[in-house]
C-alpha cells in the first residue's frame, strides 16, 4: 500500500526509516503505545469495492519538522509522511 485516498485527500507513505522496528526503537520515533496518536481510517478497496479499515499510528516530527514518523498498526515498518498531510488528518477543516 503506497497511498490512501479519501475525504482528507491522499495520504502517501514517504521513505521507509526502519524495516523492523520494535520496543525501544518505537519510542525513539514517538510510536510507542504511550506516545503515538492512533487514527482509524475507513476506505473502499478499489479491487473488491468492499469497505475496509486500518489503523495508522502517528509519532514525532523528524529533525527538520517537515515530516512525521508513521506506521500501520500491524506492521513493523516505519515511514516518513509529509507534515502538512498529517496535520490535515489530525485537524481537518
Amino acid at each position: 500500500m503506497d497511498s490512501i485516498a479519501g475525504g482528507l485527500g491522499v495520504f502517501t507513505f514517504g521513505d521507509c526509516q526502519d524495516y523492523s522496528a520494535s520496543g525501544n526503537e518505537l519510542s525513539k520515533y514517538g510510536l510507542d503505545a504511550a506516545s503515538r496518536i492512533s487514527v482509524e481510517i475507513s476506505y473502499k478497496d478499489t479491487d473488491t469495492s468492499k469497505k475496509k479499515n486500518l489503523t495508522l499510528y502517528i509519532g514525532k516530527n523528524d529533525k527538520d519538522k517537515k515530516n512525521y514518523y508513521v506506521k500501520l498498526k500491524d506492521s513493523k515498518m516505519l515511514y516518513l509522511s509529509d507534515a502538512d498531510v498529517v496535520k490535515n488528518i489530525l485537524n481537518p477543516e
